[in-house]
């Protein structure tokens, strides 16, 4: 029994012989089958690898934005936001001109990668649209030609430039610039390319972008913006894309920057032209005492005269800050969602600085209202949801409440208007005792003193214009740049 036990067991051995003849003998009962099928096969193959083996693949690139909420510490209320530009400006077919005429994106080589055969190349206006030859002598391969074909204009292959290849690096002819990569230079071949109407060309780039907002409400999304381009050459989708987001965050600020570089420029002329009216009035009372130098005002009409400045300045204040409640309320009554909910805040801000107690409470019940949604968005709630549907309602209730306190701010201006335009009478009336001499002193002076204030609050708006001008920043900015695909 042990001995069995022990005893080796014998290794299996295939017999090759008999797989051999059964597989054989499985191909021949199949003879009729495999002999047409496999030359059909690899003729299908072949066909295959040259129609589809020099196609080159579909890639994707994308850019990723970041958003910032706009601050308003800087901006003065003649240069609020105005909602222009956004995302919607990277599919703007001016905006994408730009993009075309500067990387002569209507310059397309089907076959090959353009880095592959140019370093540079630019495409003006003049370039006639159609179909390029680039070929080579076959025989002496020191020659080239350059030929184009238009059918609307009846040219076919028509010779447009020649040269020596040898001493080929820049190609200058019909519009167009080229430099050749070195690589090619080395090894050039024949290669076809097209100039295509820029109309064309800017429809194929916009048809080729896509942008992709955070449609899931993903928190780690919140605030991001990814802006995808397809393409086949991955060095030049690339670098349109990279192109597209830098111009796309410049344009963003000067739309940005625009309203307030208005804003400053009009105080500039206004400033000049204050600044001239009060050099007048200094000309004229210097003149008026070198004419009369024994006239002079007293200590009462002096004061009258301080009196009426401070009461002119006031009145200008008053009358600016009117007009700015105005505008916002203005803006209240025609906006609708987040840019509503923008106004409030600023009309807050603006009442709360004016010592308006009731704002100050609006203000912090605003504020933590819109903190509560922002955190529920973030939350991945939906905007249809009771919570945020609640804190939007409380939202609303408050915006309401605000532009009752901007008309109540308003009325409260134009009452003290007409009781400062009261103290200016009595003030004037104090004058009128004064000999003519005087009194005509204490005129010249009084408009002297109320110009001069009137080019220190315009030089005051100018600086605060020129700081929210020159600290303007991007409200959008790039997070990640593209990379050319593999």
């Amino acid at each position: 029994m042990q001995q069995g036990l022990n005893s080796p067991t014998p290794s299996f051995k295939p017999d090759y012989v008999y797989w051999i003849k059964h597989y054989a003998g499985l191909l021949w009962r199949w003879k009729w089958y495999i002999i047409p099928v496999l030359p059909a096969l690899v003729i299908t193959w072949l066909l295959l690898v040259v129609t589809f083996g020099t196609v080159r693949p579909e890639l994707g690139v994308n850019v990723i934005f970041g958003f910032e909420k706009q601050s308003s510490v800087l901006v003065l209320p003649e240069a609020l936001p105005t909602g222009m530009g956004k995302m919607k400006l990277i599919q703007s077919r001016n905006f994408l001109k730009e993009i075309v005429d500067s990387l002569s994106l209507h310059f397309i080589i089907p076959k090959y990668n353009r880095s592959s055969i140019l370093n540079f190349i630019y495409v003006d206006s003049t370039a006639i649209p159609g179909k390029y030859e680039f070929s080579i002598d076959e025989q002496s391969r020191l020659n080239y030609t350059v030929a184009l074909t238009n059918s609307a204009l009846g040219l076919k292959k028509k010779v447009i430039t020649t040269g020596r290849l040898p001493s080929l690096d820049t190609l200058n002819t019909n519009g167009m610039k080229f430099v050749f990569a070195p690589h090619f230079l080395k090894k050039p071949f024949n290669f076809n390319f097209f100039v295509i109407p820029r109309e064309k060309a800017v429809e194929n780039l916009r048809n080729k972008i896509s942008i992709q907002a955070n449609s899931r409400r993903d928190p780690m999304m919140e605030g991001v913006v990814m802006v995808n381009l397809n393409g086949t050459d991955p060095q030049l989708i690339s670098t349109t894309l990279n192109t597209i987001a830098d111009k796309f965050v410049e344009r963003n600020l000067s739309f940005r920057k625009r309203k307030t570089s208005e804003v400053l420029k009009a105080l500039q002329m206004q400033l000049q032209i204050a600044s001239e009216q009060l050099r007048q009035d200094e000309n004229r009372i210097r003149t008026f005492k070198e004419e009369n130098p024994k006239v002079g005002l007293g200590i009462d009409a002096q004061n009258a005269i301080n009196t009426m400045t401070m009461l002119e300045s006031r009145d200008l204040t008053l009358s600016t800050e009117t007009d700015d409640a105005k505008d916002l309320l203005k803006r209240l009554s025609e906006q609708t969602g987040s840019d509503k909910d923008q106004t409030t805040s600023e009309a807050l801000l603006f009442l709360s600085s004016r010592n308006v107690s009731s704002a100050i409470i609006l203000q912090r019940d605003f504020n933590t209202q819109s903190q509560q949604k922002a955190t529920l968005i973030a939350s991945r709630y939906s905007p249809e949801h009771p919570m945020i549907k609640e804190a939007q309602s409380k939202i609303d209730v408050i915006s309401t409440k605000t532009t009752q306190l901007l008309q109540d701010f308003i009325k409260k201006q134009d009452d003290e208007v007409v009781k400062i335009k009261s103290q200016k009478t009595q003030s004037l009336g104090q004058l009128k005792g004064l000999p003519q001499k005087e009194m005509q002193l204490a005129a010249m002076t009084r408009q002297q003193q109320i110009n001069s204030e009137i080019y220190s609050n315009l030089l005051s708006r100018y600086n605060q214009a020129k700081i929210a001008d020159e600290t303007e920043v991007p409200d959008i900015y790039i997070m990640d740049y593209s990379v050319p695909p593999e």
